[in-house]
């Protein structure tokens, strides 16, 4: 099945960048959800698609040292504050990272190993999800005087700032509540749902698992699924769909 060029007008319809990896490749995602795309390294993918979830990370874990730390720490009160916060914080709360497109060839080297890795593309709801916004420096957000704890607004600016140059990852993020998360192993995981739904598999440059025997595997738990292969793109830097590996969606 080759590209269809005709499905970019529906994409930009709804709102998405021009040059999306996936708008020649299946329809964008409906109203009220957004498609996002959570890379990894293929013996994930596999048990993502096999058990049906996804890993929730831990604040403590993620490969930002600023995490939650995003406040200008001048004063030692508030370096304190916030401190004290992101340990809180860390024991109650993960997060579930998505970009918004797959085709930036440094996603793939930094986490889908180093191409050799899969992109999982997800209809997530809307309401769900927030978007992280990108700072040249340290947000320098008021704290109440005589304050002992962290107001939820400025725990919200804490959880969805990054440092400028994290902007390649043009991250999304669901917050989840580790009480109310499947616990197995010491990790946690988000199950597929209705408002997380499994739609492309994409399968790095490198990636040497078989494309049939993903199609097929895919095929047994999950309708609808675009199953294909990426590539190095001929005139640009990016990573772009093989459209001789786009076949027919799963049934």
């Amino acid at each position: 099945m080759p590209l269809d060029a005709g499905l970019r007008k529906k994409w930009k319809a709804a709102g998405y960048e021009r040059g999306h990896g996936s708008d020649a490749v299946l329809l964008p995602a409906p109203t009220g959800f957004k498609r996002l795309y959570y890379l990894t390294g293929s013996e994930h993918a596999l048990s993502n698609i096999i058990f049906g979830r996804v890993k929730i990370s831990r604040f403590s874990e993620l490969n930002d040292p600023f995490e939650l730390l995003g406040q200008n720490f001048g004063d030692p009160g508030i370096r304190k504050l916030v401190r004290q916060h992101k340990d809180t914080f860390n024991e109650k709360k993960g997060v579930v990272c998505f970009s918004a497109d797959w085709t930036d060839p440094v996603l793939w080297s930094h986490y889908a190993a180093k191409h050799k890795g899969v992109a999982l593309g997800f209809d997530v709801e809307e309401s769900l999800v927030k978007e992280v916004r990108y700072s040249s420096a340290r947000l320098k957000l008021k704290m109440p005087k005589g304050t002992s704890s962290i107001t939820p607004l400025i725990a919200d600016a804490l959880i969805y700032s990054k440092f400028e140059t994290w902007e390649y990852e043009r991250e999304w993020r669901i917050l989840c509540n580790l009480a109310d998360s499947e616990l197995e192993g010491g990790l946690y995981f988000m199950p597929f749902s209705g408002n997380l739904k499994l739609v492309e598999v994409i399968l790095g440059p490198l990636c040497d698992l078989n494309l049939r025997k993903i199609h097929a595997l895919v095929g047994r738990s999950y309708h609808g699924v675009m199953v294909y292969k990426a590539r190095l793109a001929f005139r640009s830097f990016r990573i772009i769909p093989d459209g001789k590996s786009v076949v027919a969606p799963t049934s």
